[in-house]
């Protein structure tokens, strides 16, 4: 807990510090390091970078106090990633490849080529499917994306349908938060697709882009139920139960937290069972079940796609709609629980969060590097 508020306070204090110096007027610039904090943390007064480099180094001297050793690695990943973003403020020199392996813990090695070939193999059956055949795997592609674009005047409703839906698949499937919502608002030359404002509670589209009903899909996921809405939530209410230490109440910006918090978002679909049919090629991932997405690149277009795994040697559906296991494991970010699991790996420590009918019934088990929540029905 020490750790938590010691780290926690520290980079808050590194926030203001960039907040201070950067001078950009962009709509990211503004957001600074810590977009949002879903609990108070008094920050650490930091003068310069290489005060607060001195007082990160201080911290990782202590990491021996770390409740866990999965604990202490958490802790050693995500100081470091703040060292490495020290020196990017601070203009140190530092490579690219440098920052994506310290910063956000990505290898700055290629996607190999037979990765590659899979996913265009796995988009090329999709469309086949779907009946467009005849040309290149972007051609056929960018015939079927502009068959199913959606006229602008549309495109909020839509998001917002997609979006009760996945409240209700949310509240049946892992955790009920029917009272919590987005208001889908449109927005131009802003440099992202799509933003979860959580603290207003609305969802920010770029109205510039061009969307499919199905890449609204995705987002309404990825940006909502269960993605970012439903994680922030869940942080918020864990760390004011106390069952989180005070550093899991921070979203880090290009830190080492980046990965887990972008890719539980963005496997939202698969948490919900909800890939229903090959349209879901349309540019976001086309997966029978959960898998990491991987970009694949053809003739200078990005095509979204993630592995495909057969549930035996077999079987391989011509459309996504096979059963599922009832319950779905979620990934939480939990390397900042509050409190050690005195279970081994695998056991599993249950808790309710939340209150009354809406609360939902939580397991914490180890499961190698980062802690995962499994979730079953709330309870009655």
């Amino acid at each position: 807990m020490d750790l938590g508020r010691e780290l926690a306070a520290i980079t808050a204090g590194l926030d203001l510090l960039y907040r201070e110096q950067n001078r950009g007027a962009g709509f990211l610039n503004a957001e600074g390091l810590i977009p949002v904090s879903v609990a108070p943390v008094t920050p650490k007064a930091l003068r310069n970078y290489d005060q607060a480099e001195a007082a990160i180094m201080g911290f990782r001297d202590g990491l021996g106090r770390a409740e866990t050793a999965l604990r202490r690695d958490w802790l050693d990943e995500m100081s470091d990633s703040l060292l490495a973003l020290i020196a990017t403020f601070r203009g140190d020199p530092i490579s690219f490849g440098d920052r994506l392996e310290r910063q956000i813990r990505v290898s700055e090695k290629d996607i190999p080529d037979d990765i590659i070939a899979t996913y265009h193999a796995q988009i090329r059956a999709a469309l086949d499917e779907l009946g467009y055949r005849g040309g290149t795997l972007i051609e056929d592609f960018t015939r079927w994306e502009a068959k199913a674009r959606l006229p602008k005047s549309d495109v909020l409703a839509v998001l917002g349908d997609y979006q009760k839906q996945a409240r209700a698949r949310c509240a049946q499937m892992m955790f009920d938060l029917s009272e919590e919502w987005m208001v889908p608002v449109g927005r131009s030359d802003v440099p992202f697709s799509a933003y979860c404002d959580y603290l207003g509670r609305e969802m920010l589209l770029n109205l510039d882009f061009p969307y499919t009903a199905f890449s609204l899909k995705h987002l309404a996921t990825h940006e909502a139920f269960p993605g970012h809405l439903v994680h922030l939530r869940l942080r918020e209410i864990a760390v004011d139960a106390g069952d989180m230490a005070l550093d899991g109440a921070q979203v880090v910006t290009s830190s080492a937290s980046s990965a887990l918090f972008e890719g539980i978002a963005d496997n939202g679909l698969q948490f919900l069972d909800w890939i229903e049919t090959p349209r879901i090629i349309s540019g976001w991932p086309s997966s029978a079940c959960a898998a990491p997405c991987a970009v694949a690149r053809s003739g200078g277009a990005m095509v979204w796609a993630s592995r495909w795994r057969p549930s035996s040697p077999r079987s391989r559906p011509s459309r996504c709609n096979r059963p599922r296991p009832p319950r779905v494991a979620l990934p939480l970010s939990i390397t900042t629980c509050a409190r050690p699991l005195s279970t081994p790996i695998g056991a599993v420590k249950w808790r309710w969060i939340g209150s009354g009918k809406r609360s939902s019934r939580i397991s914490a088990k180890s499961s190698g590097p980062i802690f995962t929540a499994i979730c079953t029905r709330r309870r009655r």
